[in-house]
């Protein structure tokens, strides 16, 4: 007799096939045989045609992938609390730091992975293959973090990333008023979780580990900040957190003394296994990744087939077009015909308007009259609604520092208009899609919306500021592609810095003459995947020219 047990996950959707197509009858509900006795010929029940076939094939792995969404979407999550939460499908949670937390993910990762392990494409709509590619690749990228080159192992400013996006979520939904007991319990979450990292870091480079420790300083004092900003009830655990911060920037500094003469590993090699020890115990990384490590990273993590020297040449295209927008938002400038032709702006034209827009105090009436600079911008662009921000509430969360008038309207641009465009766009998405973030894609949204949306804003400050933070970003990107890419030679050749830097420059071109060379090869061994970012703006080929018509 057939058992009456419910079957395992990963068998679900193979017996439902093989009942649709009679493989088997076994827990099908066909008992035949089960009173004795054989059938006649004219008892047998012929079976379905090969299109009636076909379509019970097509609704059998539809409820698969229904039910592959249900667990992709709890691993999902689980892996990155803070997508979730923005999204509206999950609690406020600290990023998952700690052994017992990634453990968790794995349990979640293997139901999930099983679930969407048998389904065939050819049975599907469009529309959904194309989620449960996203959920698969979403998956596996999980799995690859996980198992294979788990990034806490070997970056010790990946967590730092992690606590950041956290925090800034924090000033967000308290900037409108939407942050719950959990949400004011987030920096205290992340401070316990915090003491783990050091039982995981298994190797590092020196350039990575010194810009982890000067970030866990600036975080640690924007921490304190914001807790000296708010009431009293809301600041004991931003305190905290910035106490575990200064902890794990002093174990930093005591890393920073000893990796010189630590054991040399390789990018490429996979990630050190777990081993109990104390600092002399960490492995050290070269400064740079090398061109292999690079390929499978933007591989694995953003689904970029990478060849660095085009990708190279299209970030350098594409800075010179960038320029070309400076002329379209900001006028000729006073030699129309250098660096690019009549198509490109003076040298450094947006840099000089920069320069000469020096930082002010921000006051509620300096915020107040930006505002309606962007209202009327605003006002006749389809689908864009008014800024609505508290400037009182929103210098409270900001703090003293003084601000440009066009990096001050880029912030309330960013966060009155932008942000609130962007959230609303994640909540319209299936949920497993807003789940699957791009490292990119928020940063390179950013800058879309801000050049399209200052085409109509009459701001000349604002103008030059976003162009230059937009070619800036590619820049500084192609400077990241050229090191680790080794298209400049080994990453790590003995030879003349400065001759290095002089490559770097005759590389990236008269547009990327806003770089510094050397601080563009230093950024981007401090951080690899920071430095990365302005790498988007090139996927997006001529899109930001487009939206101004040429």
């Amino acid at each position: 007799m057939p058992s009456d047990r419910p079957l395992p996950r990963a068998g679900a959707l193979a017996l439902a096939l093989g009942c649709l197509i009679g493989v088997t009858s076994i827990g099908c509900g066909d008992r035949h045989g089960d009173e004795g006795g054989d059938k006649s010929d004219g008892d047998k029940v012929e079976g379905p045609s090969n299109e009636d076939r076909e379509q019970l094939q097509r609704e059998a792995h539809r409820e698969a992938l229904a039910l592959a969404l249900e667990s992709s979407r709890a691993a999902l999550s689980q892996a990155d609390p803070l997508a979730a939460y923005r999204a509206g499908q999950g609690p406020a949670a600290a990023p998952p730091l700690s052994f017992a937390a990634r453990g968790h993910i794995l349990e979640a990762l293997e139901r999930a992975q099983t679930d969407t392990r048998d389904i065939d494409e050819r049975f599907l709509e469009p529309d959904s293959v194309v989620i449960l590619r996203v959920i698969r690749f979403g998956l596996t990228r999980i799995h690859d973090d996980q198992k294979r080159h788990p990034g806490l192992r070997v970056d010790p400013n990946l967590p730092l990333t992690m606590i950041e996006e956290t925090l800034d979520e924090l000033e967000w939904r308290l900037l409108v008023d939407d942050c719950n007991q959990d949400c004011l319990d987030l920096p205290g979450a992340m401070a316990a979780e915090i003491p783990g990292l050091r039982e995981q870091l298994e190797a590092a480079s020196l350039p990575a580990t010194i810009r982890a420790g000067e970030r866990c300083t600036a975080l640690a004092a924007r921490a304190r900040g914001l807790a000296e900003r708010l009431k009293a009830g809301d600041q004991p655990a931003l305190v905290t957190l910035a106490d575990a911060l200064d902890t794990h920037h002093r174990w930093l500094l005591e890393l920073q003394a000893v990796l010189p003469e630590a054991k040399l590993q390789t990018w490429s090699a996979a990630a050190p296994p777990l081993r109990p020890g104390n600092l002399e115990s960490i492995d050290r990384l070269p400064a740079a990744l090398d061109a292999r490590a690079m390929i499978r990273w933007l591989s694995v993590d953003e689904r970029v087939d990478l060849v660095a020297d085009r990708a190279l040449a299209e970030v350098v295209r594409q800075a010179v077009r960038w320029r070309a927008i400076e002329t379209q938002l900001l006028g000729p400038g006073t030699d129309p015909a250098a660096d690019g032709g009549p198509d490109a702006s003076a040298p450094e034209y947006a840099t000089a308007i920069v320069a000469e827009d020096l930082p002010t105090p921000v006051t509620v009436e300096r915020c107040e009259a930006l505002l309606k600079v962007l209202s009327a911008g605003v006002a006749g662009i389809e689908d864009v609604d008014a800024p609505v921000l508290d400037c009182e509430r929103y210098l409270v969360l900001r703090g003293p520092e003084p601000a440009s008038e066009g990096a001050l309207l880029l912030e309330l641009l960013d966060r009155a208009v932008i942000e609130p465009q962007r959230r609303a766009l994640r909540r319209g998405e299936l949920a497993e899609l807003a789940l699957v973030r791009g490292q990119w894609s928020e940063a390179v949204h950013v800058h879309l919306r801000r050049i399209m949306l200052l085409a109509h804003i009459d701001h000349r400050q604002g103008r030059a500021a976003a162009l230059l933070e937009g070619r800036r970003a590619l820049c500084q990107a192609g400077a990241s592609l050229w090191i680790h890419g080794e298209l400049g030679g080994a990453p790590d050749a003995p030879d003349d810095p400065a001759a290095r830097a002089a490559a770097l420059a005759a590389a990236l071109g008269p547009a990327c003459s806003l770089l510094d060379p050397q601080q563009a090869l230093d950024e981007a061994v401090a951080d690899p995947r920071a430095a990365m970012v302005g790498f988007g703006l090139s996927l997006i080929g001529d899109e930001p020219a487009r939206m101004l018509g040429f």
